[in-house]
């Protein structure tokens, strides 16, 4: 039977309409809070603890909670024949698995095998030190500039797992956007009792450079156009961050600042991109020096 009388709604500080999925966000959130391990001078936290627990035992399944909803406290009542024992004993309330603990919580270091034993029932400490069990991820980022991103690099990466501390070379694929991700198997932190190893997963950060700027999905570069080209039209070479050189017509009348596009010329294709685009800005390049002639000539006409 219950331990308590107490509303489960109540205890998880759920409403009476949640859905599946926000009850069991509730219940990981409170147990997290409540925990013993986080209060180790309150005896009153493994009641707290089971509390929660007990709530969820019956909100989390479907069937328990349509009938805790119809019949409220009353809705575990022994039967006529005096069994009092729900089917996993406990008055109804089975312990969890370790497999149900990691769907909850994740494999969370910061759980104590005390946590695991309160959870998961009698002998639930000693199955999970037995079960194979797959180590952590470990998480990281990485800085590259924007040529890098388009032609592809290699950063070597330091990392410490709990065991030992080692050095990894990663490539980083060219095409690789702002905010993507390396996701290396096997390079986390190490399984326990012959289980397999975490992944290593490294979000990317593409940076400015001196030549190439960012600006969304484009990248942004400047070029110097000689003022006869802006007048009258012309052409200029510009750099791609792929380091390779481009012709850049410039239209007739072209004004100082004017933005203009190379499709294609950005961001090159990847497996989830289409190739970007590069932005040049023109920058006007004065002469340094004007002959009489020239002088008298623009003084006509500027």
């Amino acid at each position: 039977m219950a331990s308590n009388l107490r509303d489960y709604y109540e205890v998880l500080g759920v409403d009476r309409s949640a859905t599946q999925d926000e009850i069991k966000r509730a219940f990981r959130a409170k147990a997290r809070v409540l925990h013993p391990d986080t209060h180790p001078d309150d005896p009153a936290s493994g009641d707290k603890f089971r509390q929660v627990n007990e709530a969820y035992e019956v909100l989390g399944d479907p069937e328990k909670r349509k009938k805790y909803d119809a019949l409220g406290a009353a809705w575990n009542m022994p039967e006529r024949d005096g069994h009092t024992q729900g089917p996993h004993g406990f008055g109804g309330f089975r312990p969890m698995s370790p497999s149900e603990l990691d769907d909850l919580f994740g494999r969370d270091r910061q759980f104590s095998d005390f946590f695991y034993s309160m959870f998961g029932g009698m002998g639930s400490s000693t199955s999970r030190h037995s079960a194979p069990r797959k180590g952590l991820d470990i998480e990281g980022r990485i800085d590259i500039t924007v040529e890098e991103a388009c032609q592809g690099t290699s950063r070597r990466v330091s990392l410490e797992d709990g065991v030992r501390e080692r050095t990894i070379e990663v490539h980083v694929p060219a095409g690789m956007r702002n905010g993507g991700k390396i996701r290396l198997a096997g390079q986390g932190s190490p399984g326990r009792n012959g289980g397999t190893a975490g992944n290593l997963v490294l979000t990317v950060s593409v940076r400015p450079s001196t030549a190439f700027g960012l600006e969304g999905d484009s990248i942004t570069t400047v070029a110097a156009v000689p003022l006869r080209h802006m007048l009258l039209g012309g052409e200029v070479l510009v750099p791609t961050p792929q380091g390779k050189m481009v012709t850049l017509r410039i239209p007739e009348g072209t004004q100082n600042g004017a933005r203009l596009r190379l499709r294609g010329m950005g961001w090159p294709k990847s497996r989830r991109h289409e190739a970007g685009d590069l932005i040049v800005e023109t920058k006007a390049v004065l002469p340094s020096h004007l002959s009489a002639e020239a002088r008298s000539v623009l003084g006509q006409y500027l």
